[in-house]
């Protein structure tokens, strides 16, 4: 993106990743044999929050309808950006019992905790979309962000490889955000190194909020 009246580019993790939102969400089970029910007939689909319209009208209805015909029941539980309720949420469907649970966590960090509270409990537990670190887990779900970041940044760079760039993430908590800004790095900081590229801004948006998106972008046009 580039403001008529100057020369920064934007690296916007939130657009990209609801471009890739709309074009690589799938069942996150597979049919075929793969999802047998256990003693509860029961998984937790664990989701950060459910309002945005990708979680609402496409990972759920999606992880429902692949589930349910498995032969699971689908508690779907939805955090709505706030970690410790995350954390509630996760000991009341443990302690009501289920066969797995699947989170997309709301922090890496945090979820830890429910990572671990599943392994206690011998639960199998999946990260989904964003990976829990610090804890053991089953699987996870998800696309290579990092490759993503180095994706968008060769991009960008092909069309303007000197000038002024601002790199505008979502929150820091999801490595979604935190590994699409690595591999922003990975690519353009040999061009910063070189002198042909000055960051200008390099932030993260708690909550992917656009209100300090924005607030990041305009501070940028101001230092150009």
């Amino acid at each position: 993106m580039r403001n008529a009246h100057s020369r920064t580019f934007f690296l916007s993790l939130s657009f990209a990743a609801s471009c890739l939102a709309f074009g690589a969400v799938t069942p996150a089970l597979a049919v075929d044999g793969q999802c047998t029910p256990g003693t509860t007939k029961r998984i937790a689909f664990m989701m950060k929050q459910q309002t945005a319209f990708r979680y609402l009208h496409a990972d759920m209805p999606f992880f429902k309808k692949t589930a349910e015909a498995a032969g699971y029941e689908v508690i779907v539980q939805s955090a709505e950006n706030d970690a410790q309720v995350q954390v509630s949420q996760a000991e009341n469907v443990i302690t009501q019992g289920v066969d797995a649970i699947v989170i997309n966590p709301v922090d890496f960090n945090v979820a830890a905790q429910i990572a671990e509270m599943a392994n206690t409990a011998h639960i199998p537990i999946a990260s989904y979309n964003d990976l829990i670190t610090g804890a053991d887990q089953n699987a996870y779900i998800g696309r290579d962000a990092r490759d993503g970041g180095q994706i968008a940044a060769k991009a960008i760079l092909a069309k303007v490889p000197k000038g002024n760039y601002a790199l505008i993430g979502g929150d820091p908590g999801q490595t979604g955000a935190t590994d699409m800004q690595a591999g922003y790095h990975d690519i353009i900081d040999p061009s910063v190194a070189k002198g042909d590229i000055t960051i200008v801004m390099d932030q993260l948006a708690p909550g992917w909020k656009t209100e300090p998106a924005q607030a990041f972008a305009e501070n940028a046009l101001t230092q150009t």
